[in-house]
């Protein structure tokens, strides 16, 4: 054996880690995603909106609109 044998040890862990790779998400999680950051955003916009037009009714549909979101985006994407 060499020196470098614990080099060569090393090398091939990281390049066995590096093929452990995990798969890609499923299109659900991909999905989810992407409802929850356009749901996200239109909460934004309502709030936004509200603000210009003085009703609050607009600016507590933006907030549970981006709470929704953000309460989805977290709770679901343990089960897909």
């Amino acid at each position: 054996m060499s020196d470098r044998g614990t080099v060569d040890d090393d090398y091939l862990e990281r390049v066995r880690a590096s093929e452990e790779q995990p798969p890609p998400p499923p299109p659900a999680r991909v999905l989810l995603f992407l409802f929850c950051f356009v749901l996200f955003l239109g909460g934004f916009y309502l709030m936004g909106l509200a603000v210009d037009t003085a009703e609050i009714w607009l600016f507590t549909v933006g907030i549970l609109c981006s709470g929704g979101a953000f309460f989805i985006g977290l709770n679901r994407a343990r089960t897909l």
